[in-house]
Parts: structure tokens; C-alpha cells; sequence
């Protein structure tokens, strides 16, 4: 598994972040709406290399504790993120998929 460094503050439960005008790199993660979110799918040679991916992904969550929704059928990963309490992306949603997208290359 991966080791990883957080370069930002948790998002707190207080904290209010405003929408921003972000898109996605593209062909990587595409943004999608109702609600407006970043998706993005994940394909994996085995099933060791997708759960070893999925639980890192898991535990860059709940240190930042900013979770998004995660879809598994093998050999497909599935993950979309956006802020909940405002239906839409933030920055905080961009700092996810470029996180979401350092684990991966340890995977690919």
C-alpha cells in the first residue's frame, strides 16, 4: 500500500467552501451534474492491486475527512466526489481527484 503526505488542512465541520469553476484534466476525470461531481473510473489488473487501491483511497478519506462514493465491480472502480452540503465541486473536490490520482500510479 501506499504512503501518501497531505499538503492541506481537514475539512472541518464548520468549514463552508464555495463552489469554484473547476474543471477536470481531461479524458481523466470528467464532471458530471445532478448533483454536480468529478467521476472518474479505475481499471486494475488484479484484484489485489484494485482492494490495495480502494483502502488507500479509504484512508486518504478519513484523514481528510472529506469521503466520496465508490463503485466496485471487478475489474472497475468507480469514484465520484463533490461537496454535499452544496451539491457542487469545490477546491477541496480538486485536491481529492489530483490525491485519488497519486495513489492510483502506484496501481496502474
Amino acid at each position: 500500500m501506499r504512503n501518501y503526505n497531505l499538503n492541506h488542512g481537514l475539512l472541518g465541520e464548520s468549514s463552508n467552501p464555495s463552489p469554484v469553476p473547476i474543471k477536470p484534466k481531461r479524458g481523466v476525470w470528467k464532471l458530471k451534474s445532478n448533483p454536480t461531481r468529478y467521476v472518474r473510473t479505475f481499471k486494475f489488473a488484479d484484484v489485489d492491486r484494485m482492494a490495495n487501491f480502494v483502502q488507500d483511497v479509504l484512508a486518504y478519506e478519513e484523514d481528510t475527512q472529506h469521503h466520496g462514493k465508490t463503485t466496485i465491480e471487478y475489474p472497475f472502480v468507480k469514484l465520484e466526489v463533490w461537496t454535499h452540503n452544496l451539491n457542487d465541486v469545490t477546491e477541496i473536490d480538486k485536491e481529492w481527484t489530483e490525491a485519488v490520482d497519486q495513489i492510483y500510479k502506484d496501481y496502474r
